[in-house]
């Protein structure tokens, strides 16, 4: 084996070490009471993104859509009624994660709520008339409004399982 071999071992080994001495660490309460540190974020409002994550998933390009909605809009197979359904529970879930970010006076969150409510209202449209065009465009529009918000407020902690956070603060 050659020197550069053996050093990427090392580091790969120190690596694994390091998360997994961090597995089961929380956020460590001196960080948490940093000015503009991470908030843990609420079991409702976990809840209201894992149901909105089971509808309307964004990968990492913010690109492909999974999830019910996608299935619900198969060509040849649309479901308008499950696309209604799912409007139902996007809408609730927006105006519970408006109302989170209203109480933080975080603007821009509230206003990416708010685009994707915008978003549930053109997909409500689009599936009382039976257009998939048209409810395919304003899944994208949910779905940005969600990945904008994430890339703005969702903090990555950095333990093992992954912690996530809120970013309150200004960045």
């Amino acid at each position: 084996m050659g020197r550069p071999f053996c050093g990427l071992l090392v580091v790969l080994a120190l690596s694994v070490s390091v998360a997994i001495r961090a597995q089961d660490r929380e956020i460590p309460r001196g960080i948490q009471a940093q000015p503009g540190a991470p908030e843990p974020p609420t079991p409702a409002f976990q809840a209201a993104m894992q149901s909105n994550s089971t509808i309307v998933t964004v990968d990492g390009g913010g690109t492909v859509t999974t999830g019910t909605l996608t299935k619900s809009l198969t060509v040849g197979k649309e479901d308008f009624e499950a696309v209604l359904k799912d409007a139902r529970t996007l809408r609730e879930n927006f105006a519970k994660i408006e109302a989170f970010f209203a109480q933080r006076n975080i603007k821009d969150a509230v206003e990416f709520a708010e685009s994707g409510a915008k978003g549930v209202d053109e997909l409500e449209k689009a599936a009382n008339a039976k257009t998939r065009a048209g409810a395919a465009r304003a899944q994208l529009t949910i779905a940005m409004s969600c990945r904008r918000c994430h890339l703005a407020h969702r903090a990555h902690v950095l333990t093992y399982p992954l912690k996530y956070g809120i970013i309150v603060g200004g960045v």
